[in-house]
Order: structure tokens, then C-alpha cells, then sequence
């Protein structure tokens, strides 16, 4: 299988390589990376297809908190900085009110609600979820705390 890669390719991986800071990585084994690297290796190789759309299946999935931020700040960047449009799946309410601008609940593969932050409700948490939770607002953006201690402190 000798694939041909013309100079255009080598340019465009070179470029992503150095946009998403992947220099020191570019010659390492992929089995010798952290899992924040890895992810970032993973969207380094869709974005050489020059996509429209990405989708992420709960891309923070077995990442340490600083790996989390890290992968979805490179979601954002790309968002802003390339055009293009990014679907994740993501199960963490925290996460996805932090990054996200529009929101799709799901219940048994149906949307069930779509909008902004807006339509973050405890009701709709219960409704989607079947468990208890709170939304605090901390300097403008909402908080979701699921079961525990409901008291109003």
C-alpha cells in the first residue's frame, strides 16, 4: 500500500501539527501518549480531511479534569478560528454548559428539548435523567448539582 502524499497534504498535516501544538508528538507512538494527547492527535486527524462538522462522542470520557478543559478549549478554538461545526455527545451537564451554545436532551434516542442554556431546568433534568438535581447561578452562569443535599444555602 504505498500511498502517495503530494507537498498540498504534507502542508496541511504540518500546519495542523503546529495550530494544535503536537510538535513534540509528531514522532512519538500513539500507545505512548496521555489520553488528553491522544485526543488531540485523534481531532488533529479529522481536521486534515478539512471538515464541516465534527462529531465527539464523549471526547472527555477517561480524562483528568486538566485534559477535559483542555480537549473542549481545542473544541472551542476550532469553532472560532476554522468555521467549523462541532456535535458532542457529552453526558457531564457542567461541561457541556461551559462549552456549549446550543443543546440537545435525549431520552430512548429522541430529542426531547433543544435550545440554549435556557432550557436548562431542573424539571428537564428529572424529565431526561430521573433524578433530583439543583441549578445555582455562580457569576452568571448556571450550575447543575445533581441529587444530595437539596437545602437552599
Amino acid at each position: 500500500f504505498g500511498f502517495k502524499t503530494s507537498f498540498e497534504d504534507e502542508e496541511i498535516v504540518n500546519q495542523i501539527i503546529n495550530e494544535m501544538q503536537l510538535d513534540k508528538l509528531s514522532s512519538s507512538n500513539v500507545n505512548e501518549l496521555s489520553g488528553g494527547e491522544r485526543q488531540k492527535v485523534m481531532i488533529a486527524r479529522a481536521l486534515v480531511q478539512n471538515p464541516q462538522l465534527l462529531v465527539f462522542d464523549e471526547p472527555t470520557g477517561n480524562l483528568d479534569v486538566y485534559n477535559e478543559h483542555l480537549i473542549l478549549e481545542e473544541a472551542r478554538r476550532l469553532v472560532k478560528e476554522k468555521n467549523i461545526s462541532i456535535l458532542i455527545a457529552i453526558h457531564d451537564l457542567n461541561l457541556a454548559l461551559q462549552y456549549g451554545d446550543k443543546f440537545f436532551f435525549m431520552k430512548e434516542g429522541k430529542i426531547i428539548k433543544e435550545g440554549d442554556v435556557s432550557i436548562f431546568t431542573e424539571e428537564l433534568i428529572k424529565e431526561t435523567f430521573s433524578i433530583d438535581s439543583k441549578i445555582k447561578e455562580i457569576d452568571g452562569n448556571k450550575i447543575v448539582m445533581i441529587g444530595g443535599n437539596k437545602n437552599e444555602n
